[in-house]
């Protein structure tokens, strides 16, 4: 909520988001094969897909972590373009 529209996020926001992420990696390892997530903002682009592309990110070098790889490879820019392949102008940038 405290993550304005088109706006950098507040101290406040990078502290809720924080928790958020830790709640969703909690979930995540606990959760089910058929469990999913679902993450929106308005207009489900901007603070959406900067949300998926960590939360990606996250479980993907998690997932490497797990399966014994020391220096887990991830790529935000692979990430993103991956993500904009579903959701067209994901991750937009603030001017």
């Amino acid at each position: 909520m405290a993550w304005p529209d088109h706006g950098v996020p507040s101290n406040q926001a990078l502290t809720q988001f924080r928790m958020m992420l830790d709640k969703f990696i909690t979930w995540n390892l606990k959760s089910s094969p058929n469990e999913k997530a679902i993450i929106h903002c308005s207009a489900g682009i901007g603070r959406t897909g900067t949300t998926v592309s960590l939360m990606e990110i996250i479980v993907s070098i998690c997932a490497q972590r797990n399966s014994g790889v020391q220096d887990p490879l991830m790529s935000p820019f692979h990430t993103v373009r991956r993500l904009r392949e579903q959701r067209h102008q994901s991750v937009q940038t603030v001017a």
